[in-house]
């Protein structure tokens, strides 16, 4: 399948078992207009967290950007917060890693 209909298969799960959790793609689908109102439903809060290796460019700019077509401005949340990558995050770093020693074990 391409990379939408994953998305929007993982969109289905999280809002099957989170209500308020929303998956939304800087290009594609499921795409940023999941986020509109979504600052009002939140009581003006919202919480990134992005699905992406390191927080560069796109985290700063698309998602936390006071430009009228970051996901922050889409949400319409005064208060925002990102929290870290997931590439970052040492329990996702360690699962990578295993799956990398196991391919290397694999080719030897």
């Amino acid at each position: 399948p391409d990379v939408d209909t994953i998305l929007m298969e993982l969109d289905a799960a999280v809002r099957e078992r989170f209500s308020r959790v929303r998956v939304a793609s800087l290009e594609g689908r499921p795409g940023m207009e999941e986020l509109a109102c979504l600052g009002a439903e939140a009581g003006g809060r919202v919480h990134f967290l992005p699905f992406m290796l390191a927080s560069g460019g796109h985290v700063a700019k698309d998602v936390m950007g006071d430009g009228a077509g970051s996901m922050k401005t889409i949400a319409g949340a005064p208060c925002a917060t990102c929290g870290v990558p997931l590439g970052l995050r040492d329990e996702v770093l360690s699962l990578f890693f295993d799956h990398l020693d196991a391919a290397l074990a694999a080719l030897s």
